[in-house]
């Protein structure tokens, strides 16, 4: 049986392995990071995905491996690897890549979009020496440079000395890592923003922004050990998830959060990660991890009403440029501890995971009402349960948490293959107005988990191979006030997409969301606001055209509507763009290149749209107001065999926006006078033999 499997797929591998991509973010994943830039209203820093994806393309995954291999890759589904590994218990290790399509969950096309990742070998544990980890490997190093050309308010010379920047124009990006398999990999990186101070002033260690990472696997009983910079992931993100994570989007059945529970940290956001040692043990089905961190932030900081000093927030943007903000840095410290103990069989686990945060300072938000049941202490701490268990097509999941003041939250979900063309999701929340968590990032409306009870509902549906349609509704609740809400309220969300891949050159979607949500307006004769029901529509269609096998074109349009549900003439927008990608078959050269238009009625009909970049640079900007962008994004490797054989990857973006109707753009000290804000980005990637 096994023999007529692999001659079938033999006979049709050159036609699959045609549609490989030359880009590590594809559509779908674009469509993620433009979702999750739209719900936190930040652009992602967090770099590892992409960085383990262009790993992978160079050291593919081998399906025959561990699940634990398979859970750390970000492109397959819980019940996938289900359904992999089950069909590896049937039938044994796979002999060739397109067995997958024997396997329930992988279709045609999603068998195209992992190809570049995936490899087939002999899952045989190597007997190798401890010392090789530290030689065999492979080192890159990256240096980033940008800069906008135009002057912000903030380096202008008529500001005033507290408000002027301190630093230089230009942002700088140091990266350097070293990675040996899955095994070990140890790095640094040196962050530097625009107008912070460089060997100078209060820096005079150079960059704002140093990390280090020493992180190993499998070193007997030891299944991973992190020194440095870390983060850590816990049940489905009720208590502590700090790795990158979606909520809702085009990926409808993706509602469960998966990750091991140490991840080595090398991005240059300075916020959500950890600084210590953690530590996995395993031996036999149980798993433990232990982790402790201690880390400087940069806080506001203030005198409660008893003249003791508090920290009244937590700064996460990483800016320290003008005299407040470096006043600001370092100025408050935390110690985190914690871990977990997990219980896993091939269908099923349970865990336990407790989290006990300590700050320098209590914790004390701006008295207002919907920070009612903030923290206002200098210690907290939270405990959880979670659980996964599958059986047959059906895979379930959730966790019960629990904070300091027993204020319970609770996430549950289900995943299912009804059949080879239909996949489900379901999952409900509730969780308690009071419950906190620090770092908290689970499947939710709101950014951190609290005030909040839900039930959301995907499916995934493919009549034919040339045809796909995704659907989910969310359905939620907030029993307590929020930011920009002074009632409790409810809301409601609803995408409907349809993708139409007529043959291999070609694909079309068009999707349809809906969001209803309660925001504050002051009404007519009432002097406070009141919370009135939002309506926000987007409709979108994409194109995407291999015109050759080296030159690709997409093109967008979308629409959007904001306002009341019965109001005729709502605020609107709408954004247009041409992609042009060329990528010369058997060249080390690559050219991108992008022409957009939009008019927004303000900020609240914004639109967000994924830019090509310079390698592991994430760029989702936000548009509003009326205006046009242009950039143009090179990318080209060079091959160096004198004196030392290595290479060189360079990439160059340029991008300018022109604003028709501003005479500014920006605001606050990144204010820029005139109708034109502009990037020059350049990035030099070395490689070794």
């Amino acid at each position: 049986m096994k023999i007529i499997y692999f001659i079938f797929f033999l006979m049709i591998g050159n036609k699959l392995r045609a549609q490989q991509q030359n880009t590590v973010i594809n559509d779908s994943e674009a469509g993620n990071l433009e979702d999750l830039s739209e719900s936190s209203e930040t652009e992602s820093e967090d770099e590892y995905d992409m960085q383990q994806l262009m790993y992978y393309i160079d050291h593919p995954v081998n399906i025959n491996a561990a699940e634990a291999a398979l859970n750390e890759f970000s492109l397959l589904e819980p019940l996938q690897i289900e359904n992999i590994l089950k069909y590896r218990q049937l039938l044994g290790d796979f002999i060739s890549i397109y067995e997958l399509q024997c396997v329930p969950g992988f279709s045609v096309e999603l068998i195209k979009k992992l190809l570049p990742y995936l490899s087939v070998a002999d899952n045989i544990i190597s007997i190798e020496k401890f010392i090789q980890r530290f030689h065999s490997g492979e080192r890159v190093l990256i240096a980033r440079p940008s800069i906008i050309p135009e002057i912000a308010k903030g380096f202008s010379s008529g500001t005033s000395p507290s408000q002027k920047y301190t630093g230089g124009r230009a942002k700088m990006l140091i990266r350097y890592k070293y990675q040996y398999r899955d095994l070990l990999q140890y790095g640094i990186v040196a962050d530097q923003d625009a107008g912070e101070q460089f060997l100078f002033g209060k820096q005079q260690s150079g960059f704002d922004f140093y990390s280090f990472h020493l992180f190993a696997r499998k070193i007997g009983p030891i299944k991973a050990i992190s020194i440095g910079d870390y983060t850590v992931n816990l049940g489905q993100g009720l208590l502590h998830w700090q790795s990158q994570a979606f909520k809702k989007s085009s990926g409808v059945i993706s509602i469960k959060r998966q990750s091991e529970t140490l991840r080595p940290y090398h991005s240059a956001g300075e916020y959500n990660f950890l600084r210590g040692t953690g530590v996995t043990l395993k031996k036999g089905n149980l798993e433990s991890t232990l982790f402790v961190s201690y880390r400087k932030l940069s806080a506001n900081i203030d005198y409660n009403n008893q003249q003791q000093t508090v920290i009244t927030s937590l700064l996460t943007s990483g800016l320290h440029r003008t005299m407040s903000e470096i006043a600001n840095r370092n100025a408050a410290a935390t110690v985190v501890t914690g871990g977990n103990i997990k219980w896993q069989k091939e269908i099923a686990h349970i865990g336990l995971n407790a989290v006990q945060y300590r700050y320098s300072l209590p914790l004390l938000k701006r008295d207002v009402p919907y920070n009612l049941y903030s923290i206002k202490e200098r210690t907290w701490s939270g405990y959880s349960l979670d659980y996964s268990f599958t059986y047959r097509n059906y895979h379930v999941f959730g966790e019960c948490s629990m904070d300091k003041n027993f204020n319970p939250a609770m996430v549950s979900g289900v995943m299912a293959s009804l059949d080879p063309s239909i996949d489900i999701a379901i999952l409900f929340r509730s969780i308690n107005r009071a419950y906190q968590s620090i770092y908290g990032n689970a499947f939710t409306e709101s950014t951190l988990p609290s005030n909040e009870s839900g039930i959301y509902a995907g499916v995934s549906f493919r009549p034919s191979q040339e045809w796909k349609i995704d659907v989910y509704a969310d359905q939620f609740s907030f029993p307590w006030l929020r930011y920009r809400a002074d009632a409790p309220g409810s809301g409601a969300q609803y995408l409907v997409q349809v993708i139409w891949q007529p043959d291999k050159r070609m694909e079309v979607y068009t999707r349809f969301r809906l969001k209803q949500k309660a925001v504050n307006e002051t009404l007519p004769l009432m002097p406070s606001q009141y919370p009135q029901d939002k309506l926000l529509k987007n409709w979108r269609t994409n194109i995407s055209f291999q015109v050759n096998r080296n030159l690709l074109l997409r093109n967008r349009i979308e629409f959007c509507w904001f306002g009341e549900p019965e109001v005729t003439h709502p605020q609107t927008g709408f954004l247009l763009y041409t992609d042009l990608l060329y990528k010369p078959f058997g060249k080390s050269y690559s050219l991108s290149a992008r022409f957009q238009v939009f008019e927004t009625g303000g900020y609240e009909t914004r639109l967000y749209a994924y830019e090509n970049d310079v390698l592991f640079a994430n760029s989702t900007p936000a548009y509003f107001d009326k205006g046009a962008k242009v950039y143009i994004n090179i990318k080209t490797k060079i091959e160096i065999k004198r004196p030392v054989k290595f290479s060189v990857s360079i990439g160059l973006k340029a991008a300018t926006t022109l604003y028709t109707d501003n005479l500014s753009v920006g605001s606050g000290q990144d204010e820029i006078d005139g109708k034109r804000k502009s990037e020059i980005k350049f990035q030099m990637f070395f490689s070794p033999g």
